[in-house]
């Protein structure tokens, strides 16, 4: 939620955007004291506010994480392999069960038991195309929920939410055209220095241009996309 932090030489009014923080310092001796440093950091966050609208109401839920967790044991999150016996054990069948909702929101399993394929990895694909086509249709569900949020506010949804769901969609849609093959999509990393190699800090994007204290970055309260 927006606050201002008193970081003892200066107040940071900030917002949170889409799991990210967007800050701006305001030093108390450049405006000759506390007071005014505070009245102008109000000014700020009204500011930033102005240029993020949201309702009070907490941001809407994902229903899915953004990427696969990883402790998934099947490459996708939501797919797991079980076996079912038959009544006194007259037969018994390996699957692999897709978690998702029905289309009245209940919680709910399909199965997908191995002898119907040539394979297990066959079956495993198509469990993962089950999933993520499931998942695909709960992000267009989702975007409808986002834009009647904003609404609120006559607003649109944040350029920087909208460009994390839309990465979400091309990766599914790239495991989707690999045949239900989960595989990372490739991520541009700046080259690391040889001097801090190992060394791996948060950053804070700030809106203003003057150097200021990272004090790193921290989680939405209520935007979470992935964990």
């Amino acid at each position: 939620m927006p606050k201002i932090s008193d970081t003892g030489s200066d107040f940071l009014p900030r917002v949170y955007v889409a799991g990210r923080e967007i800050a701006k310092g305001v030093a108390k001796r450049k405006h000759g004291g506390a007071a005014a440093a505070y009245a102008r950091a109000q000014e700020i966050l009204a500011e930033l506010q102005a240029r993020y609208p949201r309702p009070d109401s907490p941001l809407p839920r994902m229903p899915f994480y953004r990427r696969p967790q990883s402790t998934s044991k099947h490459g996708w999150s939501g797919i797991s392999r079980s076996t079912k016996t038959g009544f006194g054990g007259n037969w018994r069948g390996e699957y692999f069960g897709v978690t998702h909702t029905d289309e009245f929101g209940n919680r709910t399993q399909t199965t997908f038991y191995l002898h119907h394929y040539r394979d297990e990895a066959e079956a495993l694909r198509a469990a993962v195309v089950f999933r993520i086509e499931w998942e695909l249709d709960q992000l267009v569900q989702y975007e409808e929920r986002l834009k009647e949020w904003f609404g609120q506010v006559g607003a649109e949804p944040w350029a920087e939410l909208t460009a994390v769901l839309s990465e979400m969609r091309a990766e599914r849609e790239a495991v989707l055209a690999a045949g239900g093959r989960p595989t990372p999509l490739e991520i541009g990393r700046e080259p690391r220095t040889a001097d801090k190699a190992d060394v791996i800090r948060p950053v804070t994007t700030r809106v203003d241009r003057q150097p200021a204290k990272d004090i790193g970055l921290l989680p939405d309260e209520d935007f979470i996309l992935s964990l």
